[in-house]
């Protein structure tokens, strides 16, 4: 909280927070995340390719890698819970050109010295 609101107080007018827990926080706390921020976006992928990326990064086996998404809010209420989604189904490069597009699109923001 210190960093955010020293990167606010220093102009800084884009702030992304990662926040690996967020969706299954906003089910049990909807209001609270909202006071603080602004919009919640979830960069989401398939379920085979993230079973696949589980496995290769971490050594785990199918089962294994079932689990841990399973254990996970699903990808359609993380969708339903965010105000953007970013797909993540693809290259690295694919992913970079769609967090690129979707910066250009947003306003630019404000710094707690102009509110």
């Amino acid at each position: 909280a210190r960093q955010t609101l020293s990167l606010m107080w220093h102009g800084h007018r884009r702030i992304f927070l990662d926040i690996p827990l967020l969706a299954q926080f906003l089910v049990t706390h909807p209001r609270l995340l909202r006071v603080a921020l602004s919009g919640v976006l979830a960069v989401l992928v398939p379920p085979d390719v993230q079973r696949g990326r589980l496995m290769a990064r971490n050594g785990l086996t199918e089962e294994q890698a079932r689990q841990r998404i399973e254990a996970q809010l699903s990808a359609e209420k993380q969708r339903e819970l965010a105000d953007f989604v970013i797909e993540n189904g693809g290259t690295l490069e694919e992913l970079e050109g769609n967090v690129a597009a979707f910066l250009r699109q947003q306003p630019s923001g404000w710094s707690l010295v102009e509110v």
